[in-house]
């Protein structure tokens, strides 16, 4: 992958850290967000004030076509559902500082 582009396609830039929290690269959200549609019903409520919902993912928005030499950063549940997409790359191992924020990731999952 050394040659690839990546287009971050997330609502926030994207760190990659080392596991002592030194940034080694940061993509930039670049304006376009990938996510996928869901709808939601409450299917119960547990111990009468817990809602418990049903949830259904429909189609993803904001995926731009493949391009040959480029991977496109984006969450988890997009990836996941675009099963289909061997471009795809999602943040992996989430870092956090000590009081439990996300400061960036070890590296990208394909």
């Amino acid at each position: 992958m050394n040659s690839t582009r990546f287009i971050n396609l997330t609502p926030h830039a994207i760190r990659v850290v080392s596991p002592n929290g030194n940034i080694v690269h940061t993509f930039p959200a670049n304006g376009r967000v990938a996510r996928v549609e869901t709808q939601e019903v409450q299917t119960a409520l547990v111990n009468g004030k817990i809602p418990v919902f049903g949830v259904a993912y429909g189609d993803i928005t904001g995926l731009p076509e493949p391009v040959k030499g480029t991977r496109y950063i984006v969450s988890g549940l997009v990836k996941a559902a675009a099963t289909y997409r061997i471009d795809l790359v999602s943040p992996h191992g989430l870092v956090r500082d000590s009081t439990g924020a996300v400061i960036g990731c070890l590296g990208l999952a394909i």
